[in-house]
C-alpha cells in the first residue's frame, strides 16, 4: 500500500509542473496522500507547495475584487499589501485542509476573512480598537460614535487629532510657555498604562479641552460613565502629583 503511494506522489510531482491547473486525477492524488495516515512530512509538504503554487493567483484575483467591492475603505490600501493578506490566508488554509471539500470553495473562506482582517489592521491610525471596528453591531449601535472616532488625522507621533477641536492660537510665540506646559503634562500621560492613556485621549484633545462623554467612551471600553468618570478623577490627580513633583526636583 505504501509503494502505491509512493507511486501517486511521484506521479503528481511530475505531472503538476508541466501545467497551470490540476486535473481531476491529479486532485485525487493530492486527497489521498493529505489523508493517508502514512505520508510522510516531505509528501505533505509537497503537496501544500503545490497547491500554493496553483492557487496563489486565485487569492491575488480576491485581493484585487475585494478592493474594488471596498474601494472607499481600502482607497488607502496598496493593492500588493491585499495580496500578501490574500497568500496569508491561502497558507492557512491549506495548512487546515482535511480534503473532504472542494479546495477552491475551502480556501475562499480563509482569504476572505484575511482580507477583511487586513482591510481593518490598515485603517488610518485611529483611537478606535479594532476590536470595535470589526464589529458589525457595536457599529450599527454607536454609527455617531464609530463615524467620531475613524475620522482621524495623525499630526506627530504622539497626538491625535480627530476634527474636533481646532486651536485658535495663530500666533504660538504668544502660546509657547502653555504648550510646554501641556507638552509636559502628555508626556506623563504617555508613561501611564494602556488604558488609563487611552481613557485620557479617548476624552480629551491636546488642550485638554473634552471631545468625548463619559457615556461615550464606556461604551468604547466596557465600563459605566459612572466608573470612567471615577477612573478619569484618579487618573487626573495622578498626573497632577507628578507634574508637581517633576517640577520641585
Amino acid at each position: 500500500m505504501f509503494s502505491i503511494l509512493i507511486i501517486l506522489f511521484f506521479y503528481l510531482v511530475n505531472k503538476t509542473t508541466s501545467i497551470n491547473y490540476l486535473t481531476k486525477n491529479q486532485w485525487t492524488s493530492i486527497k489521498h496522500i493529505l489523508k493517508h495516515p502514512k505520508s510522510t512530512s516531505n509528501m505533505i509538504n509537497t503537496c501544500n507547495q503545490i497547491l500554493f503554487q496553483h492557487y496563489k493567483h486565485y487569492a491575488y484575483n480576491m485581493a484585487y475584487d475585494f478592493k474594488t467591492t471596498y474601494y472607499k475603505k481600502c482607497r488607502h490600501i496598496p493593492l500588493n499589501e491585499l495580496k500578501l493578506y490574500a497568500s496569508r490566508g491561502l497558507l492557512d488554509a491549506i495548512s487546515r485542509y482535511d480534503a473532504t471539500m472542494p479546495f477552491s470553495k475551502y480556501a475562499s473562506i480563509y482569504i476572505k476573512g484575511e482580507l477583511y482582517y487586513g482591510m481593518s489592521e490598515m485603517h488610518p491610525l485611529t483611537l478606535l480598537p479594532i476590536s470595535k471596528r470589526i464589529h458589525k453591531q457595536w457599529r450599527t449601535q454607536h454609527l455617531v460614535l464609530y463615524k467620531k472616532m475613524t475620522n482621524t488625522k495623525f499630526i506627530s507621533h504622539y497626538d491625535y487629532y480627530d476634527h474636533l477641536y481646532t486651536s485658535p492660537h495663530e500666533n504660538t510665540d504668544i502660546y509657547l510657555d502653555k504648550y510646554k506646559e501641556l507638552q509636559e503634562l502628555w508626556n506623563i500621560i504617555n508613561r501611564l498604562d494602556e488604558e488609563d492613556n487611552k481613557i485620557i485621549k479617548y476624552k480629551y484633545n491636546f488642550y485638554f479641552q473634552k471631545i468625548r462623554t463619559d457615556k461615550e467612551i464606556g461604551d468604547l471600553l466596557g465600563y459605566s460613565s459612572e466608573t470612567i468618570r471615577k477612573k478619569i478623577n484618579k487618573i487626573k490627580n495622578r498626573v497632577y502629583n507628578e507634574n508637581k513633583d517633576e517640577k520641585q526636583q
